[in-house]
């Protein structure tokens, strides 16, 4: 008869064995003082456990008895949580990137790699200083050897004060690529990899760069899909085979709000060939998806079992010069950062046709003052200076001629009603409160459908405290002059009156 123990294979399997066949198990596998009385037992030799052995035994499981031991091991998590959350925001253009202890290792590229580059970067900041880094996004599809430079970023982070700017360079800038010449910025990555990339970008912007990462393509979307999706408002249809890299189930994404799956975000942040301006619409959708893909991130980490999942999908994904240490120092620098303290512009300059191929000619002068700003901490994107003239024209409009749908978007009961009494309050219409066909809104959106009715949103915006501006673009149906979103983000307290109010005896 085969006995069937323990020590057969490394596993106990109770399924394979018969009731009569599970007393000849090893005796050691039960206490000595379990035997009946009058019966002699014999120990094995190897069951008999040394005193050293039973130091060693004690010790190991005092590590998880020792309340002290386990504080260290959750604010080991804890650290590792942060900066896996913190190196999706500082990856905001292209992913976002992150680690563990036990995959460290994964996101370091081969030494000699390292090597080379730091050949051409300048020499790091001390821990705690603001510095400027490369971000690159490659694109390796079946049947390339090399892979596409489809994404560039140059960010200034800056720890001292919790602020992150990243500005885009079109893969279609004209520069000089040292040693090549004239040519597109992406040809860098093509022919030299990251070494060539970061001296064409230190060539172009004159900027000291001190650490650069690498995100895959491939690994964005291992990423999306461990968080569960990403919930995006769709400005347009898009039906682009070659963003979706011929898979027919993730060539057409629909208009509206719906939750992407990694295929089709990959195919959301490719996407570029039914756009006139092409490069550029790719580049503001990625900017946009990003964005709202760490927001969404942050509200997960209370899930551990999803956040660890999400920063080991990020550790596969992402190559850097930056070490744990270093990563894990940032996560503590930034923490606390606030979304609006996370900016993003694309590098400004016109189209030009130069030997039948299409350029984009980098505008210098606009450029170094999109660095100025960055470093002053100031506002980068252009249309940020609209918003005071906006506000202006806000204070012109007359509450009671504005019309104002009120819909929940969160599907917490009672929130349309909340929004539509402020408004009531502030003088507002109200002709209609009700639900959205779906509760994924994240965020308060008001809605208006063209710039006669933009000075209206604004009033309303105004009136709510909160709430992004929305041009509805044929995706939301109203009938009114302007339509409010109710999303989970709402707080009836950041209305102006609300302060007041609550002062009143």
């Amino acid at each position: 008869m085969t006995r069937h123990t323990d020590e057969d294979n490394g596993s106990y399997e109770p399924g394979r064995i018969k009731r009569s066949q599970r007393s000849e198990r090893p005796v050691r596998s039960r206490p000595v003082n379990a035997a009946p009385q009058g019966r002699r037992v014999r120990s094995a030799p190897a069951a008999v456990e040394s005193p050293a052995q039973a130091a060693r035994r004690r010790k190991q499981s005092g590590r998880f008895a020792d309340p002290r031991k386990r504080r260290m091991r959750r604010r080991r998590i804890t650290s590792i949580v942060l900066a896996a959350l913190l190196l999706l925001v500082v990856g905001g253009g292209v992913a976002a990137y992150a680690f563990i202890r036990s995959t460290g290792d994964a996101i370091r590229p081969p030494q000699t790699q390292i090597d080379q580059i730091a050949k051409v970067m300048d020499k790091p900041k001390a821990p705690g200083q603001p510095f400027y880094m490369v971000i690159m996004g490659e694109d390796t599809r079946p049947g390339e050897i090399q892979a596409r430079s489809d994404t560039l970023m140059v960010a200034h982070v800056d720890p001292l004060t919790k602020k992150i700017a990243m500005m885009s360079i079109p893969r279609d800038s004209r520069v000089t690529i040292p040693g090549r010449g004239l040519d597109k910025i992406n040809s860098a990555a093509q022919i030299g990899g990251p070494v060539l990339t970061i001296k064409t970008v230190k060539l172009l912007t004159g900027l000291p760069i001190t650490h650069y990462v690498v995100v895959d393509f491939n690994g964005f979307k291992s990423i999306v899909d461990a968080m569960g999706g990403v919930v995006l408002d769709v400005p347009f249809r898009i039906n682009d085979a070659q963003a979706a890299n011929h898979i027919r189930s993730a060539q057409v994404i629909e208009k509206g709000v719906q939750r992407l799956d990694g295929a089709h975000a990959l195919t959301f942040v490719r996407a570029r060939h039914q756009f006139p301006s092409q490069d550029i619409q790719r580049i503001a959708n990625q900017q946009y998806f990003l964005k709202e893909m760490v927001k969404q991130a942050k509200t997960q980490a209370t899930n551990p079992f999803k956040t660890f999942a999400i920063v080991n999908a990020f550790a596969r994904a992402v190559k850097t010069d930056m070490t744990v240490q270093d990563l894990a120092g940032l996560a503590v620098d930034f923490k606390g950062m606030a979304e609006s303290d996370m900016q993003t512009v694309t590098m400004p300059g016109p189209d030009k046709t130069i030997n039948g191929i299409s350029y984009i000619i980098p505008d210098l002068t606009a450029m170094k003052e999109i660095v100025r700003k960055m470093e002053a901490g100031l506002p980068i994107d252009p249309k940020a200076s609209t918003t005071a003239a906006s506000t202006a024209a806000a204070t012109t409009v007359a509450p009671a001629t504005v019309q104002v749908a009120v819909r929940n978007g969160a599907g917490v009961s009672g929130l349309s009603k909340g929004a539509a009494d402020l408004l009531l309050k502030a003088g507002f219409k109200i002709p209609e409160t009700g639900n959205m066909s779906q509760f994924v809104y994240p965020k308060t959106i008001v809605v208006y459908k063209t710039d006669a009715n933009k000075a209206k949103a604004v009033a309303v915006a105004q009136a709510l405290g909160q709430g992004d501006l929305v041009v509805s673009r044929g995706m939301y149906s109203f009938v009114t002059d302007v339509l409010v979103v109710v999303g989970k983000d709402w707080d009836a307290k950041k209305a102006p009156g609300a302060a007041a109010s609550t002062r009143r005896p």
